[in-house]
C-alpha cells in the first residue's frame, strides 16, 4: 500500500511543478498564451496518470485477494488484451500455464490487465473501485470534477484539445485556464488522499 501513496505523490509533484512553470511563464509573459497553455495541458494528462496508476497499483495489491466474481472479469494473461474474460480450454492451460501455480497465473493476469488498464470517466473509476472494495461515497463530491477532467484529457490527448478535430480552422485549440487546472488538480489530491486513508 505504500507503493500507492509513493506513486501518486511523485506524480502530483510532477503536476504540481508543470503548474509553477506555468505561472513563471505567466509572470514573465514568456511565450505564447498557446504555448505556455500547453504546460497546463500536461498537466492534464499527469493528473489523469495519477488517477489510472492509483487504480492499477489498488488492483496489483488487492485483486490477488478478491472473490471468485471479480476474478473472473479479468482476462487470462495469454488472452488478447480487451478486457473481456473469455473461457480457457485445456489447450491453453497446456501452451500457456504448464508448471504454473494457479496464484502465479492469477498475479500474471492481473499484471496484464492493468498493463493496458485505461479509464475515460467516472462511472469506469467507480466501478473499478468497487471490485477492490473501496467505498465510492466518500470520493462522490469529487467525481463531478474528476469526469471533466478526464473528458478534457481526452480533447487534449485524442483530439489535440479541438473540440471540432476534424476542422481545426473552424474550432481552434481549446482555452485552458489556470484556475481550472489548479481545481482538478485538487480533487485528484484529495482522490488519492481519500483512498489511501480508506486502504491503509
Amino acid at each position: 500500500m505504500e507503493m500507492i501513496e509513493v506513486e501518486s505523490t511523485q506524480n502530483l509533484e510532477r503536476a504540481r511543478s508543470l503548474i509553477e512553470c506555468y505561472k513563471l511563464l505567466e509572470l514573465y509573459n514568456l511565450g505564447s498564451p498557446l504555448h505556455r497553455g500547453d504546460l497546463l495541458r500536461a498537466c492534464v494528462v499527469f493528473l489523469h496518470s495519477t488517477i489510472e496508476e492509483l487504480v492499477r497499483n489498488l488492483f496489483l495489491s488487492r485483486l490477488p485477494h478478491c472473490d471468485r466474481s471479480v476474478l473472473n472479469e479479468i482476462p487470462f494473461s495469454s488472452h488478447e488484451a480487451n478486457h473481456r474474460a473469455r473461457g480457457v480450454l485445456l489447450g491453453d492451460l497446456l501452451e500457456n500455464f504448464q508448471g504454473k501455480l494457479v496464484e502465479n497465473v492469477i498475479i500474471d493476469s492481473i499484471n496484464a490487465y492493468v498493463d493496458v488498464l485505461n479509464i475515460n470517466n467516472t462511472d469506469q473509476l467507480s466501478a473499478h473501485f468497487v471490485k477492490v472494495d473501496v467505498e465510492i461515497s466518500p470520493l462522490r463530491s469529487l467525481m463531478s470534477d474528476l469526469n471533466t477532467l478526464m473528458f478534457r484529457r481526452h480533447q487534449i490527448v485524442h483530439q489535440m484539445d479541438r473540440s471540432d478535430r476534424l476542422d481545426p480552422d473552424r474550432e481552434p485549440v481549446t482555452e485552458i485556464t489556470l484556475d481550472l487546472v489548479e481545481k482538478w488538480f485538487q480533487a485528484t489530491e484529495e482522490l488519492v488522499n481519500r483512498v489511501v486513508a480508506q486502504v491503509t
